[in-house]
């Protein structure tokens, strides 16, 4: 089978229209992960939980590059995202196994997550953890302090999605040896 016909997970960039592109991912029927989070938002005094997208502009779809690359022409607000390779730039894809780790932290993390782009923090300058126990149980990352919170967190690491954090209870943080 050749490259362009393996099905893979690519990231797709929706220009602040991810809903839209869900709906328009959904009805091609092709398989599609758009990360959410809950909000609190208040309009008209009255304060309430809406769902947003965790990351802006930006949805995960499945399938071989030709079926992708053939809805993304249809769809003119929908455009792969790309990453630079050397002097050039090649569509961004997600190994399965890192999505997987990524929607199940996402899914961990419901009620107190951050996301950061791989840019973001310095990730690799942290102590690295495990998580033995709880929701995480098994997640390795590292703890750093959150410049915004002034509190300890617990970030895992996808390297081409990012990061996400959230607050872990001590008990649960074992250190790994280096």
């Amino acid at each position: 089978m050749s490259n362009k016909q393996t099905i893979k997970w690519f990231v797709l960039k929706a220009g602040r229209r991810e809903k839209a592109a869900q709906s328009a991912l959904h009805e091609a029927g092709i398989n599609h992960y758009l990360p959410t989070h809950q909000v609190a938002e208040e309009r008209c005094g009255q304060k309430r939980l809406v769902e947003r997208p965790l990351i802006s502009n930006m949805l995960f779809a499945q399938g071989t590059h030709d079926r992708i690359n053939s809805f993304v022409r249809q769809h003119d607000y929908i455009h792969f995202a790309y990453r630079r390779e050397g002097a050039g730039f090649s569509i961004l894809e997600v190994p399965d196994a890192e999505l997987e780790a990524f929607r199940g932290a996402v899914t961990s993390m419901a009620g107190d997550l951050t996301y950061y782009h791989p840019n973001e923090i310095p990730l690799r300058q942290g102590t690295k953890v495990r998580i033995v126990g709880g929701n995480l149980d098994g997640y390795e990352g590292i703890v750093l302090r959150d410049k915004k919170e002034a509190a300890e967190m617990f970030y895992i690491d996808f390297p081409l999605l990012g990061a996400l954090g959230t607050h872990v209870a001590p008990d649960y943080i074992q250190i790994i040896p280096e």
